[in-house]
């Protein structure tokens, strides 16, 4: 033992001094390698951080010294969730009136109960309403710790309210300013008293602020000297109240005593998201490797004289392994300490950035055992980059060496066929996996592909040496330098190859989706064309009209300049109800119940369905006579107007129009009290025009002599308005709909403005120019090492052919040469392994990714020629700036 650790302590030490003698070379291997430790923490600890750690949850839940707080579920039983309080609800237990008196039993004798309620609230002042809000109520001053201030006092006396800065910041008001809580049917004046960081908390008002009738849950927190402990929580459950105990919290019971674990497992994500990170997570690993490993070799050549030295001093093959993999292990384990640091800094910047907006996370959490076993990744990537560089010299002729003569490894000729081979096996596991919607084969057969496309660069090489007679010299002189040291440039190649193939993957999987996104939006209207919204479904059909024309009125206030349309609805009278009326399609292309499975993907009548978004109106069903339509400026718009004007009805599907040129609707009328059908279904026939459009509002609009026949009044429903088309000359934009929202806020909470064309789309361009630019980095790298490589090796050969007569330019037209063998076999290779992966993928998104015919495979081509023809560009360019012209004459061993 003392004999092994002499040895590794030796070669560590040679490693050392070499790793400082060459800086450079060092500088970019530890760089290569800090790159996947530093996302790693980088991720670990922002995933860490967005969760509350045990001190933080029973600061921000239990205050200073509060033992638990307690809260009575819409059930009879729960099974509760070990430490983070998470409850599931057995439904089929009966559900019983839990009151104070209850919980005052099943917790510790003499402790004391602070009820604490939560209540939906509306927050509004004179200009300003903020809706969808859940606000707490609880006396703080007797649970201290629970608020952590930033400005003014805990609130004492009903009517004052603690809230978020976040909310402040909306209301526009300071500490000491009065604003309006509604709750339901009741509006509370209030007076803030108190500003609170922001979180996921809205904030606290004094007990008795608000109506206890309105509250959505009733909790109550537990003080006093004892414990609450886990027997103590069990026995809550089992009447339907759920526990975060502090007890708990800092001692929790072993899995074996909880019910939740038994009953349902542990959580665990899917194996295909598993399967789909481990892929991406090995190609990114292997991708590192295939970088530094001809950094190492790099090495390894330069220190082949000392080598030999230590060799003919008696050291063993195994000594000189152990020299060049120490030169892996000092590198991984600089890279791990540079990586974690710059990591743990990353994620503590993220968190101050975070921590200034309007949900921040809740603490800095630093990973603990997650930085071993990062590091443990990092130094395994240096010995597994040195690993084959430190058998090459292992077997290196010693005599050679010393002689100052290179000698060359013969390479296998089996391995190009072996990679060939499971390149056509994985792609075609990849595809089956594609078609049968398998992510584990898909998966398997990606990272096959890539193997051994990597394992077949030598080949590929080989094949290029083939041209080497039909070349000029200096192109010559660098195909047959790379064919003859297929071990220094075959990692180069499948390095560039499999960065180019997974960002020409990326990109066209990123178009792709985005093109398919675009795709499924389905407009009601042109670009700029804004939808004022008034009804919801908690509107009854009586007060749509008012409420119309409340909103109406604040926008022509507001902008008189805009032209309104009115958009008509049919509306139940009751806002739970709903009107039963659909359009059936001809029954000669309904896809048969008997076909098997085979059968319907073949048979047109049976298309999938698609993923379709876009804005509503609210109402199933809208009645137009033609002027909508024709507001709203779309393909077609003049014509489907006119056929509404007389008296037909709009459809998008062909399908919905039988032989009698058609459409056949059937009207099922509204239920009695008892959920019994009251008459029998209504069908009907009426003339139809159909639109390409989209959007399921034109999957049936109906014509008002139409909506007529239907009798509205006997489906307790009346038509009437559900919003408006605002236009104006250059469309609406983001800050006409800021504006606009103020003077609407008093109107009600199911009034909106949106705006057509101002969702969100994604940057295909601006990602595929970042993923092409990540590409070039990591290809150019991998270029330049290898090019450096075969600059240190072909030095006596270039200086011979100085000496004999050739012009100083010759040594910068090989070193581009060289560049140029290795990025043009890579982004050639790797532009069209990438296209296929991502037809792959495309085949797997319209199979599986519920896309359907929407997603078609689409090709960035302007950024996948920047990769195909700039990466050649750039390394030939770059190599022949870099490299001198001129070098002296050295004593050149005849072999």
């Amino acid at each position: 033992m003392h004999r092994w650790l002499t040895r590794w302590r030796a070669s560590l030490r040679i490693a050392r001094r070499d790793a400082l003698r060459h800086r450079g070379r060092t500088l970019l291997v530890v760089a290569m390698i800090a790159l996947p430790v530093f996302g790693a923490t980088f991720v670990a600890t922002t995933i860490r951080s967005s969760s509350p750690t045990v001190a933080t949850t029973l600061q921000q839940t239990l205050g200073d010294d509060a033992q638990a707080l307690v809260t009575v579920d819409s059930c009879g039983f729960v099974i509760q969730q070990v430490p983070t309080g998470g409850r599931t609800c057995l439904s089929d237990q009966p559900v019983e009136e839990v009151g104070e008196a209850d919980i005052a039993a099943l917790v510790p004798t003499g402790a004391e109960l602070v009820p604490r309620r939560e209540f939906a609230v509306d927050l509004s002042t004179d200009d300003v309403r903020i809706s969808d809000e859940v606000l707490a109520a609880a006396d703080a001053e007797r649970v201290p710790g629970l608020l952590s201030l930033t400005s003014g006092d805990v609130p004492s006396a009903p009517g004052e309210v603690v809230l978020a800065q976040r909310l402040v910041d909306r209301l526009r008001i300071e500490v000491g300013d009065a604003f309006t809580i509604g709750s339901g049917e009741t509006d509370t004046p209030a007076t803030l008293v108190g500003i609170t960081r922001n979180g996921d908390s809205s904030g606290l008002a004094a007990e008795g602020t608000l109506p206890e009738e309105g509250a959505l849950s009733r909790s109550w927190y537990v003080l006093g000297p004892d414990a609450v402990t886990w027997p103590d929580v069990l026995a809550l459950n089992e009447i339907g109240v759920g526990a975060v105990s502090r007890a708990v919290l800092l001692d929790p019971p072993p899995r074996s005593e909880v019910p939740y674990y038994a009953a349902f497992g542990a959580d665990s994500r899917p194996g295909s998201t598993i399967g789909l990170v481990a892929a991406v997570a090995g190609i990114g690993l292997l991708e590192v490797v295939l970088l530094v490993g001809p950094a190492f070799a790099v090495g390894a050549k330069s220190s082949t004289r000392q080598l030999a030295l230590v060799a003919a001093a008696g050291g063993r093959p195994a000594d000189l392994r152990r020299i060049v993999l120490s030169a892996g292990l000092v590198a991984g384990l600089g890279a791990a300490a540079v990586g974690i640091v710059l990591g743990l800094l990353g994620g503590a910047i993220i968190y101050l950035v975070q921590s200034r907006g309007d949900y921040p996370p809740p603490n800095l959490a630093l990973p603990t055992w997650e930085l071993a076993a990062i590091a443990g990744v990092a130094v395994g990537l240096g010995l597994a980059a040195a690993w084959l560089p430190a058998r090459a010299a292992s077997r290196a002729d010693v005599v050679a060496a010393l002689a100052g003569r290179r000698s060359e490894a013969t390479p296998r000729r089996r391995v190009p066929w072996i990679g060939g081979g499971l390149a056509v096996v994985g792609l075609g596991l990849a595809i089956v996996g594609a078609t049968r919607a398998t992510m584990p084969m898909l998966v398997a057969g990606v990272l096959v592909l890539e193997v051994g496309l990597i394992l077949a660069a030598g080949g590929i090489i080989a094949l290029l040496g083939r041209l080497a007679p039909r070349l000029g010299a200096p192109a010559r002189i660098a195909v047959r330098d790379a064919d003859r040291q297929r071990g220094r440039t075959a990692p180069a190649v499948a390095a560039v190859l499999a960065a180019v193939a997974a960002a020409t993957a990326g990109m066209v999987y990123t178009t792709s989706e985005a093109r398919a996104q675009d795709a499924s939006w389905a407009p009601l209207a042109v670009d700029g064309t804004g939808y004022l919204t008034t009804y919801g479904f908690t509107v009854p059909g009586e007060d749509a009209q008012d409420l119309f024309d409340e909103a109406l009125a604040a926008v022509r206030a507001e902008r008189p300049e805009l032209a309104a349309t009115p958009v008509l609805g049919l509306i139940p009278d009751d806002p739970a109800g709903f009107v039963e009326l659909w359009a059936d399609p001809d029954p000669a292309t309904v896809c048969p119940d008997e076909l098997t499975e085979d059968e319907r993907v073949d048979d047109e009548r049976c298309s999938s369905w698609s993923v379709q978004s876009g804005y509503g109106w609210g109402a199933q069903h809208l009645v137009d006579d033609g002027t909508m339509v024709a507001a709203s400026g779309l393909p077609g718009a003049a014509e489907a107007a006119q056929a509404l004007a007389d008296g037909q009805v709009l459809v998008n599907d062909p399908d919905l129009i039988w032989p009698d040129g058609l459409v056949h609707l059937t009207l099922v009328p509204p239920r009695d009290e008892a959920g019994n059908e009251a008459a029998d279904p209504l069908e009907l026939t009426a003339p139809a025009h159909v639109v390409d459009w989209q959007h399921w509002t034109y999957g049936l609009l109906l014509s008002p002599e139409v909506a007529e026949q239907l009798d509205p009044t006997s489906l307790a429903a009346r038509v009437a308005p559900v919003g408006a088309l605002l236009t104006t000359q250059g469309g609406l934009t983001q800050a006409d709909v800021d504006e606009m929202s103020r003077s609407l806020a008093d109107a009600g909470s199911s009034v909106d403005l949106l705006v057509e064309g101002l969702q969100k789309s994604q940057d295909t361009v601006g990602i595929s120019l970042i993923v092409a630019g990540a590409a070039l980095v990591i290809a150019l790298a991998a270029t330049g090492l290898s090019v450096g490589l075969a600059a240190a090796e072909s030095r006596p050969d270039l200086a011979t052919l100085a000496a004999i007569g050739a012009s100083p330019g010759l040594r910068r037209k090989v070193a581009g040469a060289q560049a140029g063998v290795i990025a043009v076999i890579g982004a050639v290779v790797g532009v069209g392994t990438g296209l296929a992966l991502g037809y792959v993928l495309s085949l797997w998104q319209r199979t599986a990714g519920n896309w359907g015919a929407l997603w078609e495979f689409t090709v960035p081509w302007p950024a996948v020629a920047l990769l195909a023809v700039g990466l050649p560009a750039l390394a030939i360019g770059g190599a022949m700036l870099l490299t001198r012209a001129r070098l002296p004459m050295v004593r050149r061993i005849a072999q």
